[in-house]
């Protein structure tokens, strides 16, 4: 169940049982005895995960909260989203200094670039961090190189360079540039996924042959990708989706994927269409997406997918 905290009365928001709620949204302020209801479905799920919409702007009462006093007053929550959509940007964080629990944290919109993240320093065991303009500035840097738990990372810029090794680190996305890329093996050596987009800083995707138990890859943005990347056991990779790759052409580098279980092929690339028709050589194959160039190829691929038994892969 996902919740609008906006359009529900506290009344309502009573009647819910917090076990059967995925996420709960609040757009910049509510009123206290609303967010007292939030508080409660937190004490009976702990994963609910905390969308806020920030706008500096909107003002407080003595009945509402606004903002990040919202954030402050759920100290229980360990999955949190701050989205700030706003004309003014968000300076500081410094309100939630008092999580201690947080477990995930996403920052993204119009906020300051270089924002500090140090008052969540004693959120210890977050495992999960996405920042839309991250990682920029020495103390961004070092904020992550303290998080001994971390297993998700999703940044737009990431030098590996000025990273310490994380063998806890599991899924790493990098939207923008990747800098130093030939040390992620030695940096997260147990790398399950990687996604890629726009491969800024990267002139080929060899240093993937390093990581040993890779299984899910996307790679998208991009022309340098020409074909299945060279890996350490591709027999282990379970799914691959490619975004815009327009120059990719290796058919032969995808059925050589036996254990592949997803594949979505989202731009047309240069594979001729009835080419596509090979797939059925992948028999693990059960949720496939590809995008042709007319709506003749697309409609000839339906069929196929429907005779196969392929699912569309699930959106995120």
């Amino acid at each position: 169940m996902i919740l609008n905290a906006n359009k529900l009365s506290a009344s309502d928001l009573e009647a819910i049982d917090g076990r059967r709620v995925l996420s709960v949204s609040i757009e910049n302020v509510i009123e206290k005895d609303k967010l007292n209801e939030i508080a409660r479905m937190l004490d009976e799920n702990s994963d609910i995960k905390i969308v806020v919409i920030l706008d500096p702007a909107v003002t407080g009462s003595p009945d509402k909260l606004t903002n990040l006093q919202i954030v402050q007053a759920l100290e229980k929550v360990t999955r949190l989203a701050l989205l700030a959509l706003s004309t003014h940007r968000l300076q500081n964080i410094d309100l939630l200094s008092g999580l201690t629990k947080l477990e995930s944290f996403e920052l993204k919109g119009f906020y300051r670039k270089d924002i500090s993240l140090q008052p969540i320093r004693q959120a210890t065991g977050l495992r999960e961090l996405e920042l839309e303009y991250g990682l920029s500035g020495r103390k961004q840097v070092e904020f992550v190189n303290n998080l001994g738990r971390l297993e998700r990372l999703k940044v737009a810029t990431l030098d590996l360079g000025q990273l310490t090794p994380n063998k806890h680190m599991i899924d790493l996305s990098v939207t923008n540039t990747l800098k130093q890329q030939h040390k992620l093996s030695a940096l997260f050596p147990n790398l399950i996924s990687f996604e890629c987009y726009y491969a800024r800083g990267i002139e080929a995707f060899d240093f993937l042959a390093d990581l040993p138990v890779l299984q899910h890859l996307s790679i998208g943005y991009t022309k340098k990708l020409v074909k299945v990347p060279a890996l350490a056991n591709p027999l282990g990779l379970k799914s691959l989706c490619l975004v815009n790759t327009p120059e990719f052409a290796d058919m032969e580098g995808i059925l050589a994927l036996h254990n592949l279980t997803l594949l979505q092929i989202t731009e047309p690339v240069k594979i001729p269409a009835a080419a596509f028709e090979r797939l059925q050589q992948l028999t693990k194959l059960s949720e496939v997406y590809v995008v042709f160039n007319n709506e003749e190829d697309d409609s000839k691929f339906a069929v196929l997918a429907e005779k196969r038994g392929w699912r569309l892969p699930p959106t995120h």
